[in-house]
């Protein structure tokens, strides 16, 4: 046998050593080459969503702390009408190695920056695939969303930023959230903190934010709770408040309620509760209801559009005096905007008391019919 001097033996192992980097490195680069990758991962991803997934521009990639994919310009299609239902400006995709060895295609994290979601054409999709049960995708580093974008049936939401650590069937989850809702001239903003305790279509929600209805000349503040239970099927979305709390600068009022609300086809909600106080830019109470101690209970109803543009039911009362009456949000938020609005807001009603007090006047019995729009002529007294 003969032995091999200890430096020709080191240059061997030397030399093995760096054909394994020369052949890992070109591995690597043929295995995570941008545009190769992207193709591979979203071809996986395409066929377990049955969904056309496209990309323009060059994609990056990065390795630490995980495999990660930037992919630029992604649309998202519904292959069967070929509509758009998600554009995003750049899509970040964290992803395990076993996913780019060939493996199942798992994403631990999701980031989107400047999306634009079609809730109409995403809905029309979700109707052409197979019913399956429903299943939340794990995300075990989250959801991440920037200024993004949702379009609906006659409203948006903007300037979407969202924050999910972590999401995964049947785990609570907790999410901070903030947004711009725009609905004909209604534009208002929210920024807060949501918790599910159970993420799916059934579960407790709770949810505490801030923000502004947008009127001229300032903006009106509100801060506003709610703690319920919501429920997503197939006759629509439920949700059962157990407290919703809501404190805004007037005219915004300050109430507490409960109740039913549901979103389908038409929208329908069955509230009741308390409003804290009279607002002081609301017209002044007769008495002997403008010295009401405490709050006033309150029930709201609505069977209609989901645009809340049909009429809304009100119900109020304090002591033996009530209210039974409704009104139409259009025209109350018109009403609320205007420099020169009418004393009385828009609505229509029939308000009880067994005494009032009117310009020194006292009235016992009384039945007041209101009316938001009385006829332009009264009518000719037959002769």
């Amino acid at each position: 046998m003969r032995l091999i001097p200890h430096s020709r033996r080191g240059r061997i192992v030397l030399g093995v050593f760096a054909l394994a980097l020369l052949f890992g490195a070109w591995w690597v680069n043929r295995e995570l080459e941008p545009r190769r990758l992207t193709t591979i991962v979203l071809g996986r991803l395409s066929a377990s969503l049955k969904i056309d997934l496209r990309f323009d521009g060059l994609p990056d990639y990065a390795l630490r702390p995980e495999p990660r994919l930037l992919i630029p310009n992604l649309v998202a299609s519904d292959p069967g009408s070929g509509k758009e239902i998600l554009r995003t400006e750049q899509l970040e995709v964290s992803l395990p190695w076993a996913t780019l060895t060939g493996g199942d295609p798992v994403i631990t994290r999701i980031d989107l920056r400047k999306p634009t979601l079609d809730l109409p054409a995403m809905q029309q999709w979700l109707a052409t695939l197979p019913k399956t049960p429903f299943k939340l995708p794990t995300l075990t580093k989250g959801l991440g969303v920037r200024q993004g974008q949702l379009l609906a049936d006659g409203w948006q939401l903007d300037s979407v930023d969202l924050t999910l650590p972590r999401l995964k069937q049947n785990e609570a989850a907790a999410m901070e959230l903030a947004l711009h809702f725009q609905q004909g001239k209604t534009a208002a903003s929210f920024a807060g903190n949501v918790q599910i305790a159970r993420a799916g279509l059934d579960s407790d929600i709770q949810l505490e934010g801030d923000g502004a209805l947008e009127q001229k000349p300032k903006s009106l503040a509100y801060h506003a709770e709610f703690n319920g239970h919501f429920v997503d099927d197939d006759g629509g979305f439920h949700l059962d408040a157990k407290t919703f709390h809501f404190q805004g600068d007037s005219p915004l009022p300050t109430f507490s309620l409960s109740g039913k609300f549901a979103f389908g086809d038409t929208l329908s909600l069955a509230l009741q509760g308390e409003l804290a106080q009279w607002p002081e830019d609301w017209p002044a109470l007769p008495a002997p209801l403008n010295e009401a101690k405490g709050p006033l209970p309150v029930q709201l109803s609505y069977q209609g559009k989901p645009d809340l543009s049909d009429a809304l039911s009100l119900n109020a009362a304090s002591g033996e005096t009530k209210f039974t009456g409704s009104v139409r949000l259009p025209q109350i938020q018109t009403w609320i905007a205007a420099d020169n609005a009418a004393p009385l807001p828009p609505l229509n009603g029939t308000l009880v008391s067994p005494q009032l007090n009117v310009s020194g006047l006292e009235l016992k019995g009384v039945s007041v019919e209101i009316e938001d729009d009385p006829p332009a002529t009264l009518p000719t007294p037959k002769p």
